[in-house]
């Protein structure tokens, strides 16, 4: 079902079966995007009001009260009196304020409620039940700073601001910062990861964390926690999977840490340490200094609208104006990156999707992609399944963006 394109058979030969090494960016230069990215990434370390952090906690709640009802890990229902002792566990923080920066000591989720345990829509709906959890938020890498804002009556949980959004984060998986930490953090070059899932490395050999693309360490050191806590610099063993930010970028290098990730399982919100649509196209530009907001639409902010245009229309339009490898087609709730036309001319995307609308004796389902896939925007025309209106990407089309 899924075409692939020729350059993807030159790529992997290029790169082999082994490590991707790209080259580094002149350590001299730091334009402005670099600056931009570094403000961004640092952000939740600045001021945070109580109102905002209030009205961010008060709004997940009440996205899941709204949300109907909803099934647990065993895919039965959930009653609302069980859903609202943790809503009343989040209500509850609000008399705990913390306030204090901090950092991630391992990869951790980030949660709509003080929980692990998932929320799904009723999973005999097309779309619905696993993997979509609707207490996942995001995932977030080892090294990400943060801005603890309250806690649990149990300090189990806490509800934090990060670089991709609000939620709530395993108080485990956390340490507190001072200025002198946040300090050595700001002046050391910053590393990024090459290779998606390689083991890092204390200097005394132990393990620390699996690292993925879109994590950022500073230049020898990692963040772990101490007895009271608190955040403490440690070195790691020297690793050739990391790389001075940002890494020189071009069509050549950003294709292949497209496809150094290619195949790999779709992760709503990161479920599984994956990746959903938004994040594997944040962290496959966050090695190049680009930062891309974690949500679709505000990574699609702006874009140049040609949803009143007919298929055969967009398909043109797209075929002109889109660069490969430098533009974003954004549909609502899902965005692709642009990479080029196959031997008949058909638009490419490479994507993290789920699957594709299906429909079968008049009942909807979905034709499965389950990853990272090159496709093109009618995947599947012509096939008994394939509906011209609902099962088509490119009829849903809203618009393009120029990334850089």
């Amino acid at each position: 079902m899924i075409r692939f394109v020729f350059g993807i058979c030159i790529l992997l030969f290029m790169s082999g079966c082994s490590a991707v090494r790209l080259p580094l960016a002149d350590a001299k230069i730091e334009d402005n995007r670099f600056s931009l990215f570094k403000e961004k990434f640092f952000e939740a370390w600045g001021f945070e009001s109580e109102e905002s952090a209030g009205s961010k906690l008060d709004a997940m709640c009440e996205d899941i009260k709204n949300r109907g009802d909803l099934y647990g890990e065993n895919l039965m229902p959930v009653s609302f009196a069980k859903i609202k002792k943790i809503l009343d566990i989040a209500g509850l923080a609000k008399e705990s304020k913390v306030f204090k920066n901090a950092i991630t000591v391992r990869n951790s989720d980030m949660r709509v409620l003080p929980t692990d345990k998932p929320l799904f829509k009723n999973p005999s709906i097309a779309g619905e039940g696993y993997p979509f959890d609707y207490l996942q938020n995001s995932r977030i890498y080892i090294s990400t700073p943060l801005k603890l804002l309250y806690t649990t009556p149990q300090r189990d949980y806490y509800f934090a601001k990060t670089p991709v959004g609000y939620g709530w984060i395993d108080a485990r998986n956390v340490a507190f910062t001072d200025g002198s930490f946040e300090e050595l953090f700001r002046s050391l070059p910053l590393m990024g990861v090459v290779n998606d899932k390689k083991a890092l490395h204390a200097e005394s050999g132990v393990f620390v964390e699996r690292l993925n693309i879109g994590t950022l360490l500073p230049q020898g050191v990692y963040p772990a926690r101490d007895e009271l806590g608190y955040a403490v610099w440690k070195r790691y063993a020297p690793s050739d999977n990391l790389q001075k930010l940002p890494f020189v970028m071009n069509d050549t290098a950003v294709a292949l840490i497209g496809y150094s990730l290619y195949g790999e399982p779709y992760g709503w919100g990161g479920y599984l340490d994956n990746r959903d649509c938004s994040m594997f196209l944040r962290d496959m530009f966050f090695n190049f200094g680009i930062y891309l907001p974690r949500n679709s639409a505000e990574q699609a902010a702006g874009y140049v609208d040609i949803e009143k245009l007919n298929n055969a229309a967009k398909k043109a339009y797209i075929k002109a104006n889109a660069k490969p490898w430098r533009t974003l087609i954004y549909l609502k709730g899902h965005i692709m990156l642009y990479v080029g036309e196959d031997l008949a001319g058909e638009p490419l995307v490479l994507h993290d999707a789920w699957g594709i609308k299906s429909f079968k004796d008049g009942k909807e389902g979905r034709e499965m992609l389950g990853g990272i896939v090159v496709t093109t925007m009618e995947e599947g025309k012509g096939r008994a399944w394939y509906d011209e209106a609902k099962s088509s990407i490119l009829s849903k089309v809203l618009g393009i963006k120029q990334i850089y």
